[in-house]
Formats: structure tokens, C-alpha cells, sequence
């Protein structure tokens, strides 16, 4: 009784319930629950994933049982860990797709920027490159049939006195491989703004209207490059067969409503081929039916990170736009009415858990930094009085 006192005073004397900055208590706790054991379902599934070999996915998870649980070690050492592989991993497909860019293998390059993109969603300089890639624009052009021995980098030394320009004649092309002519191919050659056209006696073509523009780069599903040695050929063969086995597998536990498991058979296609448009199609759909799913449960932190899924595959999906903010604004005003809850019962380390978790989503919410500030301090005051009772003889 002694000790309730004591508390009784402090909330009183340090957050001024009766002045303006005073806290109103919450009559009711909030119904249901939000995410069940705080970040141990998340901490479990992102162990699991990362011995099974999915770490972009087993990162999110971990971020997840962060912000559930801003000061758990575990979830913090991982996702700096997991962070910095996976950055380090981006860089270096990133670098190859630079090397196969100049080389003017523009599928190869293709391929290895959307893998980068794949491992870290905010990796600047391959989202760039893949945006780049527009189609020259040009009124004027001559067209040149390729003989044996011509080389693009050749023609733009004859068009443009500068064989480095050779790119301009792919991109004009959509060409997917710059070191690949074939004998007889008609190859448009565009007039370029403030270089020399060396037409000579060819005729020059104008173009009834600009080509269109293109942002990402639209030239068909990824194909292995390797071509020569038959091993080789069979490798892909039976990389190509492990793909197909793998979506099979995914579409039949997706018809099944085992959204989950079949995520990680997309999962495993999209890691070899990023750009499945099959795979992607269902990676989506699975990811919003989970997360509809987790949504009713009232799992909205976990539901938000699956509508959020959902739109990094389909960024125009209003539909998870709208769902996820939903989400987050439903846990958010789940733990600041528990925090005020224990608030309300004296129990101020878990009120601050609580408001912690909604900081860790949205710090402006509801003035959870003042809430949070108040209470240390309280708990602060709480000590010093504690100390000077047992002083006292």
C-alpha cells in the first residue's frame, strides 16, 4: 500500500493530470489482440527462412520483429547482418550488369540489375540502369544491311566517326545483344543530335512520327545467355525444368490456400528469373490473400508487411495501398490504447513497451514521444524516492 502511494503521488506530481498536459485515461482496454507473442512468431519464422536460404525474405521478417519489439537484440543484430550481406550481394550483381551493359549484352545486364533490385529494393544505381534504357529518339535514319565481319561498334565508326556511339544503335534497335549481328539483319541507323552523320551516298529515311519511349525494358522473359557447349545447354535445360517444377508447385498450394508455402516455390522462380511474369502474377495474389487473412486475425503488423508485398510486386495496386495503411493505423491505435491501459493501472514499463511499439512505426502518433518521456521520468522519480524512503531510519 505503502508503495502505491508513492507511485500515486509521482503520476500525479510529474504529469500534471489536472494542468494541460494531461494524460485522459482510457476507460476500456482494446478487444482482441494484435500480433499474439510479441516478436517470437516473427523471430522463429525469419530463422527458419534464413536456414532454408530465403534472407530477403528472412530480413523482412526480422524488421518486423523489430518494430514489434524495438530493443530486441536478436532481430537487431540479424537485420543489420542480413543487411549487409544482401547490400553486398546487390553491389556485385550490380557491377556485372554494368560490365555486360558496356559489353552491349543488354539482356545479360537486364538480368543482373533486377536480381540487384531483388536483394535490396533501394539499391539506387541498378533501379537507375533499368530505368535508363529509353529508345533513342531521332527523325532521321538510314538503313543498313549487315555484311559478313560488321560489328556495331564498326557502323558507328562509319556513321558517326566514334565507335563508342554503338549503343545508340542497339538502344535505336532494342537490340538485346550488341555482339550479336547476324549476316543480311536490317539495322536502322539514327541520326544523333550534335554528331556527324557520315550518310555518304545512302539514302536517309524520316520517320513519319518519334518512336515511342520505354521505361523499363521490354524485351521478353530472360533466356539463358550460354550457348556452345552442351553441357552448358543442358544446364540450363535442367535449371529451366527445376523453374517450371517450382511454379507448378507453387499455383497447386496456392489453389490449395496454403498461401505461405506456395510464396517461397515463387519465391525460388523469381530468384532465378526476376522478371516471371507467371510467378510475379501469383506472388502477388498470394501475398494479398495472406495478408487478408493475417488482417482478420488482427495480426495487422504482419498484414501490413504482406500488403506491402504485394505492392513491391505491383506498385499500382490501390487496393494494398489502402489495406496497408489500414493496418498500420489499426496497430497503432491497438498498443497506444494497451499502453494507456497499463498507464491507467501504474504499470509504466509496459505502457512504454507498448508506446515504443507504435514509435517504432510512426513516432508523430499521438504524442507517444511525450508519453514515453513523461513515464521515464516517473520511473526515473520512482527510483529516487524509493532510495530516500530506505534511507530514512
Amino acid at each position: 500500500m505503502r508503495r502505491r502511494g508513492i507511485l500515486a503521488a509521482a503520476l500525479a506530481l510529474f504529469l500534471g493530470l489536472s494542468g494541460s498536459g494531461c494524460v485522459t485515461p482510457v476507460a476500456s482496454p482494446p478487444t482482441g489482440t494484435s500480433e499474439g507473442p510479441v516478436a517470437g512468431e516473427f523471430l522463429a519464422r525469419a530463422r527458419d527462412l534464413e536456414s532454408r536460404g530465403f534472407p530477403v525474405r528472412a530480413l523482412r521478417q526480422y524488421r518486423i520483429a523489430l518494430t514489434a519489439e524495438p530493443e530486441n537484440p536478436e532481430a537487431a543484430e540479424a537485420a543489420e547482418r542480413l543487411e549487409s550481406e544482401l547490400g553486398k550481394r546487390a553491389d556485385e550483381h550490380c557491377r556485372s550488369g554494368m560490365v555486360f551493359h558496356k559489353e552491349g549484352k543488354y539482356e545479360q545486364a537486364r538480368h543482373e540489375f533486377l536480381v540487384a533490385l531483388r536483394l535490396n529494393p533501394d539499391h539506387t544505381e541498378a533501379a537507375e540502369m533499368l530505368v535508363s534504357r529509353k529508345r533513342v529518339r531521332s527523325k532521321r535514319y538510314i538503313v543498313h544491311r549487315v555484311a559478313p565481319g560488321e560489328s556495331l561498334s564498326g557502323l558507328a565508326k562509319r556513321y558517326y566517326g566514334d565507335y563508342h556511339l554503338f549503343p545508340e544503335i542497339a538502344r535505336y534497335n532494342n537490340l538485346k545483344d550488341a555482339t550479336q549481328l547476324t549476316v543480311g539483319q536490317e539495322l536502322q541507323i539514327p541520326e544523333i543530335e550534335g554528331v556527324p552523320f557520315l550518310t555518304g551516298e545512302v539514302r536517309v529515311e524520316t520517320e513519319a512520327a518519334a518512336p515511342p519511349e520505354y521505361g523499363r525494358w521490354e524485351w521478353g522473359a530472360y533466356e539463358a545467355a550460354a550457348e556452345g557447349e552442351a553441357n552448358e545447354r543442358a544446364k540450363e535445360e535442367q535449371e529451366s525444368a527445376r523453374i517450371a517444377t517450382c511454379l507448378a508447385h507453387g499455383i497447386a498450394l496456392f489453389e490449395r490456400g496454403k498461401y505461405r508455402q506456395a510464396i517461397e516455390e515463387f519465391e525460388r522462380v523469381l530468384e532465378a528469373t526476376p522478371d516471371d511474369e507467371a510467378a510475379r502474377d501469383y506472388a502477388f495474389e498470394a501475398h494479398f490473400r495472406l495478408a487478408e487473412e493475417l488482417f482478420e486475425k488482427r495480426q495487422y503488423l504482419a498484414a501490413r508487411e504482406g500488403f506491402m508485398e504485394s505492392l513491391r510486386i505491383r506498385g499500382e495496386c490501390a487496393e494494398c495501398h489502402r489495406y496497408a495503411k489500414k493496418s498500420e493505423d489499426l496497430y497503432k491505435e491497438f498498443h497506444y490504447r494497451r499502453g494507456m491501459q497499463y498507464y491507467n493501472q501504474e504499470k509504466l514499463r509496459e505502457a512504454i513497451a507498448e508506446w515504443e511499439r507504435v514509435r517504432a512505426v510512426d513516432p508523430s502518433y499521438k504524442r507517444v514521444d511525450y508519453l514515453i518521456d513523461k513515464s521515464r521520468k516517473i520511473l526515473s522519480n520512482l527510483e529516487d524516492l524509493k532510495r530516500r524512503q530506505e534511507k530514512r531510519p
